[in-house]
């Protein structure tokens, strides 16, 4: 996983620092970009980034202020015009479905891959295999939220000579070590 701080300036872009936007590229775990925020510029940025919009999954929107959501539908546009055919999901407070209609609508914009919308609630909006994503609400003035992603437990290994040397006996508890379960026995000499 690697963030890529495509934005992290203020309100307005400055000579050296776009508005808000930033990218986790998962490509070795899902092969896969997620985008949060997506303020004017931000293809600009993308095009100076090793990231490729057809690999584009997830956007997510944490309000409603211009510098994190005007550049939004160009980029949803960009996508299509460079064979994104994947579906996109974007989660964002309510209102941003509308805003995403009426930009494409307004100005002719015609979509080639599925567009799912979802305007959240604070609570968990996603999970998955690899991901569980919760949402809550931030004191901003509009309506705001904050993401927070959380990976998945994997499956371990057990080093079953080193269990066995400090004097676990083998079994039903190498398994719950295994699903990262306490572990309390006890050994009588």
């Amino acid at each position: 996983m690697e963030l890529i701080f495509l934005g992290t300036g203020a309100g307005v872009p400055s000579k050296n620092r776009n508005v808000t936007s930033i990218a986790i590229s998962m490509l070795n775990e899902r092969n896969a970009i997620w985008l949060f925020d997506c303020g004017e510029g931000t293809q600009h940025q993308i095009l100076r980034s090793p990231i490729r919009l057809s690999k584009l999954e997830k956007i997510f929107i944490t309000h409603l202020h211009g510098d994190h959501i005007f550049g939004l539908p160009g980029l949803l546009s960009s996508r299509s015009f460079q064979g994104g055919e994947t579906e996109l999901t974007i989660y964002g407070p309510p209102g941003i479905a509308l805003y995403i209609k009426d930009s494409l609508e307004l100005s002719g914009s015609h979509l080639t891959y599925p567009l799912q919308i979802v305007e959240v609630e604070p609570g968990e909006i996603f999970s998955d295999k690899q991901w569980k994503i919760v949402c809550d609400e931030l004191d901003h003035g509009i309506q705001s939220f904050g993401y927070r992603l959380m990976e998945s437990a994997k499956p371990g290994s057990l080093d079953a000579a080193k269990l066995k040397a400090e004097g676990v006996p083998a079994g039903p508890l190498y398994q719950e070590l295994k699903e990262g379960k306490p572990l309390y026995f006890l050994t009588v000499e």
